[in-house]
C-alpha cells in the first residue's frame, strides 16, 4: 500500500481544556478549486497504465479518469493535510475537473476534492476518506454541493455521513445524517434545523462548546445499495461561529514524562492511548504505535494530549 501523502498538515497539541476565541458569525467557505494538489497526488503526478492494452504503458494524469483501482478503492486517494481551515484524510484533489453526467441547473462549480470509500470500519484497520472542519460554535447550516463518480440507479445509491464531535475529533456521537447525492451530475443540498432533527442536534450543541463537523463515505464492503462510493465535493459553507483560535492551557508537569521515540511512546506513570477515531490502543509505560497518524494519550491524572506520530 501506497504512504499516505501529508500536505500542510497542522495538527495542535491539546492539553487540558481548550481556550476558545471568537470571531463573529460568518460563512466559512470550503472550495475545492483553490485547494492545492499535492505533487506526488494523482492530479500532478498521475499514473502509467496500459488502458488499451497494446502492451505500453500510457502516463495519465490531471482529470483523465484513471485513478480507480478495484481491487483497492483508496489508491490514489491518499491526499491528508489541512487547506481553507478543514481536514482532509485519504481524499484526491482536482481542481479544475468538471462533474461527471448531465449537470443540474444551474450546474455545480468546477473543480472538487474526491472521496474515496471508507475501508473496513469498526475495526482496527479502518481507513476513513473524509473532510473536516475547523472548530465552530453557534453553527446554523451547512450547505453543500456534490456529485457522484457513477451513475445512480436502484441498486447503486451513494452515500455519505455527516456527523460531528464535542472534543474536537476524539469520539464521534451517535447522530449523525446520511444523506445520498441525488444524481451524477450534481446535488445541491443546505442542512438547517428545519431540514433534519439531526442536524439540529449538532446546532443545539454548537451553543455551549466547539463543534467539529466531518463527512465521510460508507465502507466499500457494506452490500448495495449502500455501498460506500466516490463523492465528489464542489464547494461547502457553514454559517457559524469560527472558533479561531484554542489556545493550550499547561496543567502540570507529567507531560514532560512522555518520550516518543522511532514509534514508541515511553512513559514514566501507565497511560491510555487512544487513536484519533476513538478506538483504544493500548495501555501501559511503553506502546508502539501501529502506524503514522494522530493518537490520544490519556494521563493518569485524567488531562490528554494528542500526538502526531510520524
Amino acid at each position: 500500500m501506497k504512504s499516505k501523502i501529508k500536505h500542510k498538515l497542522t495538527i495542535a497539541l491539546a492539553i487540558g481544556m481548550p481556550v476558545i476565541s471568537l470571531f463573529s458569525q460568518n460563512e466559512i467557505f470550503f472550495n475545492p478549486a483553490e485547494l492545492i494538489p499535492h505533487e506526488d497526488g494523482y492530479y500532478i503526478a498521475g499514473v502509467n497504465l496500459d488502458l488499451d492494452q497494446d502492451g505500453n504503458l500510457e502516463f495519465y494524469s490531471g482529470c483523465f479518469d484513471a485513478y480507480e483501482n478495484f481491487l483497492s478503492p483508496q489508491d490514489n486517494h491518499h491526499e491528508s493535510g489541512t487547506q481553507q481551515n478543514f481536514t482532509y484524510i485519504n481524499c484526491m484533489i482536482m481542481p479544475t475537473c468538471t462533474h461527471k453526467g448531465t449537470p443540474i441547473e444551474p450546474p455545480v462549480p468546477d473543480g472538487y476534492i474526491q472521496m474515496a470509500p471508507s475501508l473496513y470500519l469498526g475495526t482496527d484497520s479502518a481507513s476513513i476518506s473524509a473532510i473536516i472542519s475547523p472548530a465552530i460554535m453557534n453553527l446554523q447550516s451547512l450547505f453543500m454541493e456534490t456529485s457522484a463518480d457513477v451513475s445512480i440507479n436502484d441498486q447503486r445509491m451513494i452515500p455519505y455521513n455527516i456527523e460531528y464531535s464535542k472534543d474536537n475529533g476524539l469520539t464521534w456521537e451517535i447522530t449523525y445524517i446520511q444523506d445520498y447525492v441525488e444524481a451524477q451530475g450534481g446535488y445541491r443540498v443546505t442542512y438547517d434545523s428545519q431540514s433534519h432533527l439531526e442536524f439540529e442536534e449538532m446546532i443545539n450543541a454548537s451553543k455551549t462548546d466547539p463543534v467539529v463537523i466531518r463527512i465521510s463515505t460508507n465502507d466499500v464492503n457494506i452490500e448495495r445499495p449502500l455501498k460506500g462510493q466516490y463523492v465528489k465535493i464542489h464547494s461547502m459553507k457553514l454559517t457559524a461561529d469560527i472558533a479561531s483560535s484554542i489556545t493550550d492551557v499547561k496543567v502540570d508537569d507529567c507531560l514532560s514524562d512522555l518520550m516518543v521515540k522511532n514509534r514508541t511512546l515511553s512513559a514514566r506513570h501507565p497511560v491510555k492511548v487512544y487513536d484519533i477515531m476513538g478506538r483504544y490502543v493500548n495501555s501501559g509505560q511503553t506502546i508502539e504505535f501501529p502506524s503514522e497518524g494522530i493518537y490520544i494519550v490519556f494521563l493518569t491524572n485524567g488531562k490528554s494530549k494528542k500526538l502526531l506520530v510520524k
